[in-house]
């Protein structure tokens, strides 16, 4: 069984609870982790934590914690909070991991949990099948061989396209405007500002690591993106 894994980090977005409930984690999910300062904006949102990870630079009051298992990382280390948090997800037996609240803060924090995300979808030892970030107005996905990316997208709605980790192989987009089959796409704007003709969409690759950044629907934070609801531990 698919296993989901949601990681909620310290920057979460103002409309979060709307992002959650999209994402149908109200009924059930596997596995939620907060990420340091993460970990009272999941409580803030009705979401028991299994796990709390960090080195607790944001978030101040330990007490929150309660019972709650903990991994207490040192201030100075090599990989940010939400790396270790990913690691303990694919140790606990994730296959999907969507993180929220990885965006909009500082810079370099967000692209570091870019980079860190995409070092982990890219490894095939690690068997994750879905990678994505939730942030407001986009959903960015990280897509392997053999996990191709498919969505229901309203026409003209913004993906964009960009190869990660060097060159990507056998690029193939359909139901864009701009459709490619088994091409090679490098790292650079290339792939900027493809457009949905409305409809069933995809994209696979047979090498390489894509990112693709969905903007998402007003009416709908899931991006036209379905998720099955998962049941095994019930979140209230």
């Amino acid at each position: 069984m698919k296993r989901r894994a949601l990681l909620l980090g310290a920057m979460f977005p103002r409309d979060g609870r709307k992002i959650v409930a999209s994402l149908q984690l109200r009924k059930g999910c596997d596995l939620v982790i907060g990420v340091d300062r993460g970990f009272k904006y999941s409580l803030a949102l009705g979401l028991r934590p299994d796990l709390a990870i960090g080195d607790w630079d944001s978030l101040r009051d330990l007490k929150l914690l309660g019972k709650c298992p903990r991994l207490t990382l040192p201030r100075e280390k090599d990989r940010s909070d939400l790396y270790f948090a990913a690691c303990a997800a694919v140790n606990a037996g994730a296959t999907e991991i969507v993180a929220i609240g990885v965006t909009g803060g500082r810079p370099d924090h967000e692209l570091a949990a870019f980079l860190d995300l995409a070092e982990l979808a890219a490894n095939p030892r690690f068997g994750l099948k879905n990678v994505a970030i939730e942030a407001a107005e986009y959903r960015h996905s990280f897509i392997a061989p053999g996990s191709p990316w498919k969505a229901k997208l309203r026409s003209g709605q913004l993906v964009s396209i960009f190869a990660l980790n060097g060159t990507a192989h056998g690029v193939t987009l359909r139901g864009l405007k701009y459709a490619l089959r088994g091409e090679r796409l490098i790292p650079s704007s290339h792939g900027l500002s493809n457009q949905s003709v409305g409809g069933d969409c995809s994209i696979s690759l047979k090498r390489g690591l894509l990112l693709i950044m969905l903007k998402k629907r007003h009416e709908d934070s899931s991006g036209g993106m379905k998720f099955p609801a998962l049941t095994k531990a019930e979140v209230t």
